[in-house]
């Protein structure tokens, strides 16, 4: 059987907490591979990452973890549209932030639909361009591990 995973992160920068998280994504799907390649399945993983910077940071991680190779990192590409869009979502979501640490009301300016949106449709549109149509797993109990992939595929 073949399986191809993928994660998509939409940040911009590694401020904060963000640098631990899109490594642990990162090391979760190193992880995937090797111990579903392990069982015998032919696997491919992908993170998707909003910029060259963002990539070239996984790229590092790779060598650390002795793993080159093991995780495919795309750069999202956006439309200057989108880019713009993208860039006044993260200015609302720290200005959200703030206010709700504050105590302050919040509104939608928490919310990063935009990214999420742009950085999963992307991831989607590669592995379909590159593999054709996979058969699509929606359900996160049929995932390998249990992690909820942005993009978990069998054929």
């Amino acid at each position: 059987m073949e399986i191809v995973l993928g994660m998509a992160k939409s940040n911009l920068n590694l401020n904060g907490a963000k640098a631990q998280k899109l490594e642990l994504d990162f090391l979760r799907l190193v992880y995937a591979k090797q111990r579903l390649e392990a069982r015998g399945e032919v696997v491919h993983v992908f993170l998707a990452v909003m910029t060259q910077d963002l990539r070239e940071r996984c790229e590092a991680w790779a060598a650390k973890y002795e793993a080159p190779g093991a995780v495919e990192i795309l750069v999202v590409e956006c439309t200057p549209e989108q880019a713009e869009a993208l860039r006044a979502e993260k200015a609302r979501n720290v200005s959200g932030m703030i206010a709700g640490s504050q105590g302050q009301p919040v509104g939608d300016d928490s919310e990063a639909e935009l990214g999420k949106v742009i950085a999963e449709d992307f991831l989607d549109w590669y592995i379909e361009k590159r593999f054709g149509a996979l058969n699509r797993v929606e359900r996160e109990a049929e995932m390998p591990f249990g992690v909820r992939w942005d993009y978990c595929g069998r054929r």
